[in-house]
């Protein structure tokens, strides 16, 4: 059951990346449904990837991280830096593998995302200023944490915690 689960959400998080980078958006008729799916699997069915408690508190702290760090860029810049878009996908991803994967693919994204950022920015003849698609990389990051718990291969935790 967890490979139908785990192609499930992959299914919808490749979705998330392509329409990411075709409109800049992540919508949430595909967000919401994977925060709703990773508390539900994880509180109620034995193949989910972590504990009830684990999900709700990586489906806040996904948000909120994303959210704070909006904040304090805007505090300083009175522009927005990040979507909220991307800060629902990082929480449908700590609901679905819980808080202890939130940091790691906030780290694996990023690094992933300076460098297809420059290359995004450089191929679409845009300025450092410019914005350009972060959910695609967050995809790849959580994409990469599910891998890792489904094939056993304890990358995110032996590298990263």
């Amino acid at each position: 059951m967890i490979w139908i689960y785990s192609l499930l959400i992959t299914l919808v998080v490749i979705t998330l990346a392509i329409i990411d980078l075709r409109t800049m958006l992540l919508p949430n008729y595909l967000t919401f449904p994977l925060m709703i799916i990773g508390v539900l699997v994880n509180s109620f069915t034995s193949f989910g990837f972590c504990q009830a408690y684990e999900s709700v508190i990586g489906l806040i702290l996904g948000y909120f991280l994303i959210w704070a760090v909006n904040f304090l860029y805007f505090l300083f810049t009175k522009k927005h830096g990040i979507g909220m878009g991307d800060a629902k996908l990082l929480s449908a991803f700590g609901a679905i593998l819980g808080y202890s994967y939130i940091l790691p693919i906030l780290f694996i994204s990023s690094v992933i995302g300076l460098l297809g950022g420059i290359i995004w920015l450089k191929l679409n003849k845009l300025n450092h200023q410019q914005a350009f698609p972060f959910g695609p990389y967050l995809c790849i990051a959580g994409l990469i944490a599910i891998f890792d718990i489904v094939f056993k291969t304890f990358f995110i935790r032996t590298f990263l915690g």
